[in-house]
């Protein structure tokens, strides 16, 4: 019996605000080209980052697993004679599961480092997976059969989705992800549609990321209420709102490269694998062309009454705070007019001038880059007619 598929919402995409004075995100590199990771990324439960190395620009198959060190970003290989190494995930046992691509086959890898096949494809290959947290389900994603299977433990993969609708949904599925509430969401490599997936198996298509033939999207992650994708061909990251399926792009200028700095500046290169942060207001990214993984910092505002400021008010904040170098300064004027922004270190020397000039009424975020600066404690200090505002800034290196 053909499954239901219902289109959830008519995809409507926005680019971010062009003004330099409306940065949501920040972009840096935090891994830098010609490492191991051009693939999928996962937060494992240490606090480590893992991605894998597919080979996508290669002569060779990728064959390893790499972890991150987020405190310092140091790399160190940790699992290797893999073929074509895909998709990544952790159980609560703290065992990794690898997506072997080239061997059809799911390897689990204990914490001691014993390997055994959790799970093979009679056909096809093995592209993503993904934990339930609440179930413990194993899904797969096999990418050229169009179909998501349950690993079940005995080297097995039951049937869960398949492309018996007409016309077919899945599309090269690859990515999956899981919201607060327990759905399941699955993305098409080859056409960047996405899927909410009801336990009977019904697809609803909650949005259609790139609409354009020989448009791919890489691995999707879920936080706070949005999925985020990775666009491969265009070279930018996508967020999709879940309360309207409203999409945007959140990074990228869709020229490839590797400049960092705000997100509408910012570049990527084939961006592939994604993942947020436990706190979930930070995503990584691999950039399969360099081998690169890039850190997005998004500084959400959640939307509650304290985020709103109110209109009379004059309000100055610093976000992440502390910081290894890339901020975003956020203010509130409650009037047109003339403002200074600048920072000064704790001898009272100036040694930045953020901005200076008019500004309208209303909420304001602009991207600090600080990195040439030494570690240590700053005062960002704003000046407008309605009054001054200080913050203490505390650079880490």
């Amino acid at each position: 019996m053909p499954r239901l598929v219902t289109l959830l919402f008519a995809s409507l995409v926005l680019p971010f605000a062009s003004s330099a004075w409306a940065q949501p995100v920040i972009v840096d590199t935090i891994v830098p080209p010609g490492s191991a990771i051009d693939d999928a990324l996962i937060v494992g439960p240490d606090g480590a980052l893992y991605g894998s190395r597919w080979g996508a620009f290669d002569a060779q198959p990728g064959r390893t697993t790499t972890r991150v060190d987020l405190s310092d970003f140091s790399t160190s290989t940790y699992v290797d004679n893999l073929t074509h190494s895909n998709g990544l995930a952790f159980d609560t046992e703290g065992n990794l599961y690898v997506a072997n691509f080239g061997e059809a086959i799911l390897e689990r890898i204990a914490p001691d480092g014993t390997r055994t096949t959790y799970a093979t494809a009679t056909s096809g290959n093995l592209s993503g997976v993904l934990i339930h947290p609440t179930t413990g389900v194993v899904y797969v994603t096999n990418y050229v059969n169009d179909t998501v299977g349950i690993a079940t433990g005995d080297s097995s993969i039951a049937p869960f989705l398949s492309n018996d609708g007409i016309p077919p949904e899945l599309n090269g599925p690859v990515g999956m992800a899981v919201d607060d509430s327990g759905h399941l969401y699955v993305s098409n490599f080859n056409d960047g549609k996405i899927f909410r997936v009801a336990e009977s198996g019904d697809l609803t298509e909650i949005a259609d990321l790139d609409g354009q033939p020989n448009a791919t999207t890489g691995f999707i992650a879920y936080a706070n209420g949005h999925l985020y994708a990775t666009s491969f061909s265009r070279n930018v990251i996508e967020e999709v709102s879940l309360a309207d399926g409203t999409v945007r792009i959140l990074a990228g200028t869709g020229t490839a490269g590797s400049a960092d700095g705000p997100g509408n500046r910012a570049q990527f290169n084939a961006p592939n694998g994604i993942a947020a942060s436990v706190t979930g207001d930070t995503l990584y990214v691999s950039d399969a062309s360099p081998r690169s993984v890039r850190r997005i910092i998004l500084n959400r505002a959640t939307n509650t009454e304290a985020d709103i400021p109110d209109a009379t008010i004059l309000r100055l904040d610093v976000y992440p705070n502390p910081s290894d170098g890339q901020a975003e300064v956020r203010l509130h004027l409650p009037e047109r007019g003339a403002l200074r922004l600048a920072v000064f270190d704790v001898l009272g020397r100036e040694v930045e001038v953020l901005h200076e000039g008019p500004a309208e009424a209303g909420v304001h975020r602009l991207g600090f880059d600080a990195t040439r600066l030494p570690a240590g404690n700053y005062l960002v200090h704003l000046t407008t007619p309605s009054g001054a505002q200080a913050v203490r800034l505390t650079l880490l290196r």
